[in-house]
């Protein structure tokens, strides 16, 4: 125990800012990582990736995530929710599921929506929330990092392919729904007017080409003197840099710099 003393006199320091509920965003020390955008497949399997990130630029240790953690909410763009997880309830678990997060890193854990949006999700394109709690140890809970954080959240596109193909995934967000052949739900009246008429689909909205907003995105990025990550240059990450694919990389950029975001036109935002 004495070997662990000084990793955890570090977490008290670093997580002294990082205690208020319902936090966890770009600014957070401690941040409750989403994906912008995800792909999901019809009829599944609908997995969704979260990870409990540290930024606060010291050590810290969290309980290890679990699925049953979090909270996820899926709605409609119209805002009607359509499925969600259960509400994560406070648990205190022994001393060794505590794990020691290097600042830059964090535990990413996989939550499948299969159980509980099931059936429940046609083609299109929807947002989600989620909500995380991280609880404590029955031992030395006072040096492991507790609260909750989120709402944080992103789009979900669902369609063929769209699971793997991250262009078409941002073709799908930037499409209107009747482009991509998806249902749209009307109101009465919306079926046809006196004639009866039925109105026609909305144009397909131009997709903006991925090589031209990576470009877009790497320009602006050194124009600010980031990296690739959109951190400032020289950063240095102790084990994996952030977690994210190569593919996502621009999203994970989008999602936390909002003016990145808007001199490229990012799809999916």
């Amino acid at each position: 125990m004495s070997t662990r003393r000084p990793l955890l006199a570090v977490a008290v320091v670093a997580c002294a800012c990082a205690t208020n509920r319902y936090e966890g965003g770009a600014e957070s020390p401690i941040r409750l990582d989403t994906p912008p955008a995800v792909g999901w497949e019809p009829g599944g399997p609908y997995p969704l990736n979260l990870t409990v990130y540290n930024a606060s630029g010291g050590r810290l240790s969290l309980v290890k995530p679990e699925p049953d953690a979090a909270q996820v909410k899926v709605f409609r763009d119209s805002g009607e929710l359509v499925c969600q997880t259960n509400r994560p309830t406070e648990k205190v678990y022994e001393g060794w599921a505590a794990i020691p997060v290097s600042s830059s890193s964090g535990l990413t854990f996989t939550v499948s929506m299969v159980p509980f949006c099931g059936g429940k999700l046609s083609p299109g394109v929807y947002r989600y929330e989620a909500t995380y709690l991280a609880n404590r140890c029955n031992s030395g809970s006072e040096f492991v990092w507790t609260g909750t954080l989120g709402p944080q959240g992103g789009r979900i596109a669902i369609g063929k392919d769209l699971s793997t193909d991250q262009a078409a995934l941002a073709a799908a967000l930037e499409a209107t729904p009747n482009a991509l052949g998806f249902a749209e739900p009307t109101t009465p009246g919306e079926q046809g007017g006196a004639s009866g008429a039925v109105a026609a689909p909305a144009a397909a909205a131009i997709p903006v080409s991925p090589e031209a907003v990576r470009a877009c995105v790497d320009r602006e990025l050194a124009a600010r003197s980031l990296n690739a990550y959109g951190d400032p240059e020289g950063t240095r990450y102790e084990g994996d840099k952030p977690p994210v694919e190569e593919g996502g990389r621009i999203l994970y950029v989008a999602s936390r710099n909002a003016e990145i975001r808007a001199a490229c036109k990012i799809p999916g935002f």
